[in-house]
């Protein structure tokens, strides 16, 4: 009898060992197949990016006695500059991208675009200049060729957008220096989101007569709600009559 049980006993456990090994292959195979899966669900065309700001040219700059003088290159002006980008690293699935396409739109709708193409990190830059208020926006999207489903077609895309005004703030000639130079006073009501001297004056220096008054286009950007002014002067205007203060 103890020969028997022995036997019945070892056989048992044998089986018994054998279905367990069974059993952790089937959770390895299980856990290997999952872990793909996850892996692949993972996989992006890539990560997307994009901006729109501002960039002022040909400024004023003011010398030691404070004045301010006109720049050499041109006439002041604000551009609206926008990108939109791709990153597509090691997690994209390997994509080339042909093209990224970026469009900037103004409120009027002119617009600015630009394509690129290749892989990895591509990027793309637009801009027009600052003419009209309102929102500006920037969109981007990509197309390429998929070695995944061998096939081309529309794989991602973004943009951004901001809306921008102009304060229009006038001043009148108070005093008249020297025949190059001269201060302007602030003409008041002034009733605009910035006013491009805050102190109200100005000190200038021109190679050329003095205006009676100027008026300076100054931008702003709405940021939730708060309006942020970009002291930089998006057209500068001169006349021999009055000028006023306006918002566009």
């Amino acid at each position: 009898m103890s020969y028997l049980t022995s036997k019945v006993g070892k056989a048992f456990m044998s089986k018994s060992i054998f279905a367990t090994l069974f059993q952790l292959l089937i959770a390895a195979v299980v856990l290997a197949v999952f872990g793909v899966s996850d892996a692949m669900s993972q996989m992006t065309y890539g990560v997307n990016y994009s901006d729109t700001w501002m960039v002022a040219y040909n400024q004023p700059w003011t010398d030691e006695d404070g004045y301010e003088h006109p720049s050499e290159s041109g006439d002041p002006y604000v551009a609206v500059c926008g990108y939109g980008a791709v990153d597509g690293s090691a997690a994209s699935y390997s994509h080339y991208y042909s093209p990224l396409t970026v469009t900037l739109t103004s409120p009027n709708g002119r617009t600015s675009n630009s394509e690129n193409s290749g892989g990895g990190y591509l990027r793309a830059d637009v801009s027009l200049t600052l003419i009209e208020a309102g929102d500006y926006y920037t969109t981007h999207h990509e197309s390429g060729y998929c070695p995944g489903c061998n096939c081309s077609h529309v794989i991602g895309g973004g943009g951004s957008a901001k809306r921008i005004g102009v304060s229009f703030s006038a001043y009148y000639k108070a005093v008249q220096v020297d025949p190059y130079r001269a201060v302007y006073q602030l003409v008041t009501p002034c009733d605009v989101n910035c006013v491009f001297y805050p102190s109200g004056s100005s000190q200038r220096f021109s190679l050329y007569p003095s205006p009676n008054y100027l008026r300076i286009g100054e931008p702003w950007v709405n940021i939730a709600g708060y309006i942020i002014c970009e002291t930089a002067i998006a057209s500068l205007e001169e006349s021999a009559t009055p000028l006023y203060c306006y918002e566009l």
